[in-house]
């Protein structure tokens, strides 16, 4: 390929741009190289078409981080608006469920705390077993114990999938 004229910034702009819209339509990186080859005038390596790419990705990035706060804000003065409008009104029911969409989308909702039970409410049990078997018949004669113990389903391990000697 022949030697690289450095770009001006008002074009690196516009070839950064020209692989955001590449990036969004979903083209992979090799699609991005095989264009900026066949179909420009850029004259450039597939290491500067990476560090487009790379560019690209930032600015993306940014313009996702700028329009999420900007969303976030429009969705807390709407919900702030319509709080106000319900109490005005004195609808208190949805006056307090729109401050529970709030508080949800402020995370301030405090993680609830669940406590796991085993049948009627009785402790779950717990069986740890490290058992090495030598051939398939201990292994099937471990399994049928654990199964008549009701730590494992019966049936619950069906073919031979122990080393044999």
């Amino acid at each position: 390929m022949p030697k690289e004229n450095k770009a001006t910034v008002a074009q690196f702009e516009a070839r950064v741009n020209k692989v955001i819209e590449m990036l969004i339509l979903g083209l992979p990186r090799a699609s991005a190289i095989q264009y900026v080859t066949n179909s420009t005038d850029w004259n450039v390596s597939d290491r500067q078409v990476d560090n487009y790419i790379a560019e690209a990705n930032k600015e993306v990035e940014k313009y996702s981080q700028t329009v999420r706060e900007r969303e976030l804000g429009k969705a807390i003065r709407r919900l702030e608006m319509l709080f106000q409008s319900c109490m005005k009104v004195q609808d208190y029911q949805r006056a307090l469920a729109v401050q529970k969409e709030l508080n949800e989308l402020l995370g301030l909702k405090a993680p609830v705390k669940q406590e796991l039970s085993g049948r009627g409410g009785s402790p779950i049990q717990s069986l740890n077993v490290n058992v090495e078997a030598n051939n398939a018949d201990q292994a099937a004669s471990i399994l049928d114990i654990l199964a008549r113990a009701g730590a494992i389903p019966t049936g619950a391990f069906t073919g031979d999938n122990s080393e044999t000697e």
